[in-house]
């Protein structure tokens, strides 16, 4: 959760060489919020954390570079919409 960004970075900073590069994929929200929707957290990403932009970069501040930034707000809704629609057709069995 939100309280081991922190510690999640100084982690990977410590297994990093030197000159190396470290690459975050995540999927994150608009908003900084200490929990989960409980929907989200049972059906989509249990034990799951949805970051801002904002609690990465601070849990990064002093301790990583942030070389670059992509955000793909669209193609991830179409992948949101198709992973409803194959929960919907699975949930009868």
């Amino acid at each position: 959760g939100h309280k081991n960004y922190a510690t999640y970075m100084q982690v990977v900073r410590r297994c990093l060489p030197p000159d190396g590069l470290f690459l975050l994929h995540t999927i994150g929200g608009r908003l900084s919020q200490a929990r989960t929707d409980p929907w989200i957290t049972r059906y989509i990403f249990p034990n799951g954390m949805l970051p801002s932009a904002r609690q990465i970069a601070s849990a990064a501040e002093g301790v990583l570079s942030l070389e670059d930034w992509h955000n793909f707000p669209y193609d991830y809704d179409r992948t949101l919409m198709a992973w409803y629609e194959n929960f919907e057709r699975a949930w009868p069995q």
